[in-house]
């Protein structure tokens, strides 16, 4: 079932096919990290062996893709952030069952939202963006496995909860990322 929740932002149920064999690819992969060619940053827990691919990039015309564990105790470069430096739009498939999943936050004290446009913003997101009390949750995409939910890149959002949780690929979070124009 596709739902378009507003402009830009929509929720698919049942994206893969064969859900099955999707997860049991997954789970069997090993993840180390990478760094982002576009942020240089090291993103820890990576792997680039996108299952079903196609059926993806049927969705997104291709794109930046990879395959994201968070288990419990790791560190998100930073919690509340946007993707607008990768492509237009971000999408997330959940590749797992557990707790949280994705919110769309806004922080307290300016109301940012999406992002930084200006200096005093940037410096204000930089101060705060791992400080989980200054952002305020708008919305929650649920954790759902086999749920796909895309939204523009300039909104800010983090991984729910922020921690991770579980211990390896079959039961910690298993995200599927794509950036796509």
């Amino acid at each position: 079932m596709i739902k378009e929740l507003e402009e830009g932002i929509i929720v698919v149920d049942d994206f893969f096919l064969d859900y099955s064999d999707v997860r049991k690819h997954v789970t069997g992969l090993s993840y180390a990290g990478e760094v982002n060619p576009v942020d240089n940053v090291l993103y820890p827990y990576i792997n680039t062996d996108i299952p079903a691919r196609d059926e993806v990039e049927y969705l997104t015309d291709g794109g930046f893709m990879f395959l994201r564990l968070s288990p419990e105790g790791v560190e998100a470069p930073h919690q509340a952030h946007n993707d607008a430096s990768m492509a237009d739009n971000t999408l997330l498939i959940y590749l797992c069952e557990g707790p949280g999943g994705t919110s769309l936050v806004r922080h307290k004290e300016t109301g940012l939202y999406k992002q930084p446009e200006t200096e005093e913003e940037l410096a204000i997101w930089q101060r705060d963006y791992n400080i989980y009390d200054a952002w305020e949750v708008t919305h929650m995409f649920d954790l759902v496995p086999n749920r796909a939910v895309s939204f523009p890149s300039t909104l800010m959002h983090r991984a729910e909860p922020v921690n991770g949780f579980g211990k390896t690929a079959e039961d910690g979070r298993l995200v599927l990322t794509c950036f796509y124009d």
